[in-house]
């Protein structure tokens, strides 16, 4: 297993899956080689696999983290229902992490269940309030659903934790729907700022901001 651990560290993924095997084969009843297989199959993107890795891991062990890792694999399927299943699970034994929260958050999110998003960010955020994604997130529900203030408020957050040009560009299509028209012009400026190597995303938003300019100053 730890042979698989080094291989799959320097991305050799064909020695860390011989390696995954053969410790599947020598300790039959440990779950660790599954959950590496199960790592390697995400890092490749093959979720299905992931999938059926962790399965094989949760029948030797029950682990809320590999529920919460399986979820995942499974929202990026799109099959959110068996998602939740195991976001719940890892919920109900740990409770108290964040992103376990934040996980059956998204999770929700996909099954347009607002309300129950809504909660399980909020206690996401009660539990750790530097998750700067869980800020994001709600931020844009709150936008979704109108309240304007409070969506400003927590894309202010989540960029005191890190400036991104796509939440600062949030940030201001906020102040956009609150009329504010010269903080809107001041983010998109700054959003331009913080993408220089992005030629493509400077051309949209400086169309964006040329746009505002003019419905400030029509």
């Amino acid at each position: 297993h730890n042979a698989g651990v080094s291989a799959l560290t320097a991305r050799r993924y064909d020695d860390a899956r011989r390696m995954f095997i053969l410790a599947t084969a020598l300790a039959p009843e440990q779950p660790d080689p599954y959950v590496g297989l199960a790592r390697m199959h995400v890092e490749q993107g093959k979720y299905a696999e992931a999938v059926d890795d962790y399965a094989q891991a949760l029948e030797r062990r029950e682990n809320p983290e590999h529920r919460y890792h399986r979820a995942n694999s499974l929202l990026a399927l799109r099959r959110t229902a068996e998602a939740l299943k195991d976001y719940d699970g890892a919920v109900e034994l740990e409770p108290t992490v964040a992103r376990y929260r934040y996980g059956r958050a998204r999770g929700r999110i996909a099954a347009d269940d607002r309300a129950g998003a809504l909660d399980d960010l909020n206690r996401c955020l009660k539990a750790d309030p530097r998750q700067r994604e869980a800020l994001l997130q709600r931020a844009m529900l709150h936008h979704a659903s109108k309240k304007l203030d409070l969506a400003e408020a927590d894309f202010t957050a989540a960029l005191k934790i890190e400036a991104t040009a796509d939440a600062v560009r949030r940030l201001s299509k906020v102040c956009q729907d609150k009329e504010d028209w010269d903080r809107a012009v001041y983010y998109l400026e700054s959003a331009i700022r913080l993408c220089p190597g992005d030629d493509a995303l400077r051309r949209s938003l400086q169309e964006e901001l040329d746009d505002v300019k003019k419905r400030k100053n029509p």
